[in-house]
């Protein structure tokens, strides 16, 4: 039996015409629970970060937009004080959290 060793840990990050691909490691059977959207926060290069509005998972990775944010340069997920962890891999463990800037 093969045991995953964590949750989806980010390997990479780039921006994407008006919106940030996050792609995951360990991330077979990557899924959202609860509401996704909220767990994730954009910046652009003013720096000032703003909820996704939009999220969706394209097999390992996920694809982040918000309307305030037309040219997304930075990515946070569960970055907070009361942390949201709504992204988890098919063994049921969870993201964890993460900055990150696109390259």
């Amino acid at each position: 039996m093969d045991s995953v060793p964590s949750g989806p840990l980010l390997r990479s990050c780039t921006a994407e015409n008006g919106k940030i691909r996050m792609t995951f490691a360990h991330a077979d059977g990557l899924t959202m629970k609860e509401d996704a959207a909220m767990s994730f926060y954009l910046a652009g290069q003013d720096g000032v970060f703003h909820p996704a509005a939009h999220v969706v998972i394209e097999g390992d990775s996920v694809l982040a937009d918000a309307p305030e944010v037309p040219n997304p340069r930075t990515v946070c997920y569960a970055w907070s004080d009361n942390p949201v962890s709504s992204l988890y891999n098919a063994a049921g463990l969870p993201a964890s959290s993460f900055r990150a800037d696109a390259g």
